[in-house]
C-alpha cells in the first residue's frame, strides 16, 4: 500500500524556497570571508586542464585526487563559461548546495509531511556547518545534492515504481559514483534498507528490479576501477590505534553539528555543545517514524566505516549529511511529545548559537584553515616579486591566490584561468621547493620561503630549501601567523598529522647582503 502524500498548500514551496534563497546570498555575500582551502585550490586548477588530459588519467588507472571525475568535468565547464572569475569560483557550490537541501526538503515531506519539510529546510539553512563547507568550490557540496537527491528519487520509487523513477534513480546513483568512491557504501545502506523494509512490511522494490540496478550500477563505474583500486591501496589505513579511531570519530560528528568554528579543547563552549548534539540524537533515535530513524542510523554506520578505514575527515562530512538532517527535520515536523517539541528546539537552538558564535568571534577554529591569511600573505609576496624576489613556498592557497594577483600566464586578451602556480602554469620566480631544488637553487638577491600546512610541512624539500637558504645568504627574517591552539591535542591524539604550532611561517631573506646576522621578528598575535 502506497504511502499517502499531503496535499501541497500554495504557500509551501515559497516558504522553503525564500530562506534557500537568503542563505544564497549570504554564502555569496561572505566569500570572500573565507579562505579558499587546499582541497580547493587543487581541484579548481585540475579542472582548468583540458577534459582529455583529466580523463586520460582515469584511463590509465592513476587517477586524480581521491575522487572519480565528474564534479572536476563540470567544474571545468563552469571555469571555461565564466574565465574562472574569481569571484564565481564558489557560485558553482552554492548552487548545488542550495538545490540538495531543497531536495532534502522534499524527501523529509514523503516522509513526515510538509511540517517536517520546512523543518528540514530551515535546519539546513541555519546549520553552522553547512555555512563553512556548503560554499567549498570541491566535490563536497555536489555529493551533499547527489545524496539528497538519490533519497528522494529512492522513497518515490519504493512509493510508486514507475520506469520513470527507476532511471531517475539509476542516473543519481551513477552519478554519485562517478563523483565519489565512498558511493558504493551509500547505495549498500539503500540495500539493507529495502531488507528492513521487507521485515517491517513496508512498501519496497521488487528482487529483480534491484538486481538489474546493481548490476548497471557496476557497468556504470567499470571506467573506474583501475583509479578505484589505486585509490584504495594508497589512502586506506587500516592499522590506527583504538584511541585513534574513536577520537577521529568523535571530533567529526562534533564537527558535524557544531562546525569546524569551536574546537572541542574550548570546554567552555565545546562542553554544552557537545552534549546538546547528543541529546538532540537521542531524541530524534527516539521519536521519529522508523522509516526516517533509520537514516540516522545508516549515517552512523558510515561515519564508523569511514573512522576505522582512516578515511574520515570533515571534508566527506556533506556526503553523510543529508542522512542526519533528514530524521532530525523529520522528527522536528512529527513529533507530538512535550518533551521533544520542546526539548529538540533547544538543542538545536544551544547548537547553532554555539557554532555561530565561533564563525563570528573567528577565534575558536579546530582547523582554521578557512580564516589563514594567505590573500594577505600572496599579495605581500606579489610586491616582492614584482619588485625582483623570487618565492619558494609549499601552500596551494597561497600559490592560488598569487595566481590571481600577478595574473599568470600574462597574455595580451583578457586573463582567463589557466592552472596553478608553480605546476599548470609557470612564472620565473615562484617556484616549489621540489623546483628550485633541481634548478640547482639559484640564489636571487632577495629570496622569500613561505611554509604552510600542505605539501612537506616540517621535513622533506622545503627543509632542505631553508637550510640552502639559511647558508648561503645574510640578513634573514621571520614572521609567523596563525598560532594553532590545538597543537598539543592534535599531536597527542593525531600525531601521525604532523601539526605544526604556527600555521603559516614566512622567512625573507637578504642574499646580497654581506652581513650573515640574522633578525628574528615573530608577531604578538
Amino acid at each position: 500500500m502506497n504511502m499517502p502524500v499531503p496535499r501541497r498548500t500554495p504557500k509551501e514551496l515559497p516558504r522553503q524556497i525564500l530562506p534557500l534563497l537568503l542563505l544564497g546570498f549570504a554564502l555569496i555575500g561572505t566569500n570572500q570571508n573565507f579562505t579558499m582551502i587546499d582541497d580547493e585550490t587543487r581541484i579548481i586548477a585540475a579542472a582548468a586542464q583540458p577534459v582529455r588530459t583529466t580523463l586520460a588519467l582515469f584511463w590509465s588507472g592513476a587517477g586524480q585526487h581521491e575522487h572519480p571525475p565528474l564534479y572536476d568535468l563540470l567544474l571545468h565547464f563552469w571555469l571555461k563559461w565564466t574565465g574562472g572569475a574569481f569571484e564565481y569560483l564558489r557560485v558553482f557550490p552554492v548552487v548545488f548546495y542550495l538545490v540538495g537541501l531543497f531536495l532534502l526538503g522534499r524527501a523529509a515531506k514523503r516522509l513526515g509531511g510538509a511540517d517536517s519539510a520546512g523543518a528540514v529546510v530551515w535546519i539546513g539553512v541555519l546549520w553552522p556547518f553547512g555555512f563553512l563547507y556548503g560554499r567549498i568550490a570541491a566535490w563536497y557540496s555536489f555529493s551533499f545534492f547527489l545524496v539528497a537527491g538519490l533519497t528522494l528519487a529512492y522513497l518515490q520509487y519504493v512509493e510508486a515504481p514507475t520506469r520513470a523513477r527507476w532511471a531517475w534513480l539509476l542516473v543519481l546513483g551513477s552519478s554519485l559514483l562517478w563523483t565519489n568512491y565512498f558511493g558504493w557504501a551509500i547505495l549498500g545502506c539503500l540495500a539493507v534498507d529495502q531488507l528492513m523494509r521487507w521485515r517491517a512490511a513496508e512498501p519496497r522494490a521488487k528482487p529483480a528490479v534491484l538486481l538489474s540496478m546493481a548490476v548497471l550500477f557496476c557497468l556504470a563505474f567499470l571506467p573506474l576501477l583501475r583509479a578505484f583500486r589505486t585509490v584504495l591501496s594508497e589512502n586506506l589505513v587500516l592499522h590506527q590505534s583504538p584511541l585513534g579511531i574513536v577520537a577521529n570519530a568523535a571530533l567529526n560528528v562534533y564537527s558535524l553539528f557544531v562546525s569546524e568554528s569551536v574546537a572541542p579543547w574550548f570546554w567552555s563552549l565545546s562542553v554544552p555543545a557537545g552534549l546538546a548534539a547528543l541529546a538532540c540524537i537521542g531524541l530524534v533515535t527516539a521519536v521519529v517514524p522508523a522509516p526516517a530513524r533509520r537514516f540516522i542510523f545508516y549515517a552512523g554506520l558510515c561515519i564508523a566505516v569511514m573512522a576505522v578505514t582512516g578515511i574520515l575527515f570533515t571534508k566527506r562530512l556533506l556526503l553523510i549529511a543529508p542522512w542526519v538532517l533528514l530524521p532530525v527535520g523529520v522528527a522536528a515536523g512529527t513529533s507530538k511529545s512535550l518533551l521533544t517539541r520542546i526539548g529538540l528546539p533547544l538543542t538545536l537552538l544551544l547548537i547553532g548559537g554555539i557554532g555561530w558564535f565561533g564563525i563570528y568571534s573567528r577565534r575558536y577554529y579546530s582547523a582554521p584553515r578557512f580564516i589563514e591569511p594567505w590573500e594577505r600573505t600572496a599579495q605581500d609576496a606579489a610586491a616582492k616579486v614584482r619588485g625582483g624576489a623570487v618565492v619558494v613556498a609549499n601552500n596551494p592557497s597561497f600559490f592560488f591566490y598569487l595566481t590571481y594577483i600577478l595574473r599568470v600566464p600574462e597574455n595580451t586578451g583578457a586573463w582567463k584561468f589557466a592552472g596553478m602556480l608553480p605546476e599548470q602554469v609557470l612564472h620565473s620566480q615562484v617556484k616549489s621547493p621540489e623546483q628550485w631544488l633541481a634548478s640547482g637553487h639559484p640564489f636571487a638577491p632577495s629570496m622569500i620561503w613561505v611554509r604552510g600546512m600542505g605539501g612537506q610541512i616540517t621535513d622533506g624539500p622545503m627543509e632542505q630549501a631553508a637550510q640552502e637558504l639559511d647558508h648561503g645568504c645574510g640578513a634573514r627574517t621571520s614572521r609567523l601567523f596563525m598560532r594553532d591552539e590545538g597543537y598539543k591535542w592534535k599531536q597527542r591524539f593525531f600525531p601521525e598529522r604532523d601539526e605544526l604550532p604556527w600555521r603559516i611561517e614566512v622567512r625573507e631573506y637578504d642574499c646580497g647582503a654581506a652581513s650573515p646576522d640574522q633578525t628574528l621578528r615573530i608577531p604578538t598575535q
